[in-house]
């Protein structure tokens, strides 16, 4: 008298065919393919070119470190690490996969071919005061 809904059986669906089991997976497929070839190929190839490049240090190279110390390499110590001249006499060692990037030569040299200079009295500078005769 309570209970007087009657349970039907339902069919059995059958089973998946293996299209469909393909098209389910085809996006997670396509997902990978795109982290591939946009973000793990490019950061082996960068990894490549900073192993080449730190394999090739030598002597009297200018380097950047990767926690910002610029310095020059004064002599090479073992495979992996290297004596790293920051100062004048002051001398560090360091491992070789500290170098972050070799800089160039033209950096930091101070050529003043770079600065710009006043070419006439108007370009000059307005903290440039000139001196006037004054009569008393």
């Amino acid at each position: 008298m309570f209970f007087d809904t009657v349970a039907y059986a339902q069919e059995v669906a059958p089973a998946a065919s293996k299209a469909s089991l393909f098209s389910s997976f085809l996006p997670l497929i396509l997902i990978f393919f795109v982290f591939y070839f946009f973000i793990i190929r490019p950061q082996q190839k960068r990894q490549k070119t900073l192993v080449a490049m730190i394999d090739a240090l030598k002597a009297g190279d200018e380097v950047l470190t990767t926690s910002g110390i610029y310095g020059t390499i004064s002599s090479i110590v073992d495979t992996n690490t290297f004596l790293l001249e920051i100062a004048p006499n002051v001398k560090v060692k360091m491992a070789k996969g500290s170098i972050g990037s070799k800089v160039n030569q033209d950096i930091g040299t101070g050529d003043q071919s770079t600065i710009a200079t006043p070419k006439s009295s108007k370009d000059k500078p307005s903290s440039v005061i000139s001196k006037k005769s004054s009569k008393l």
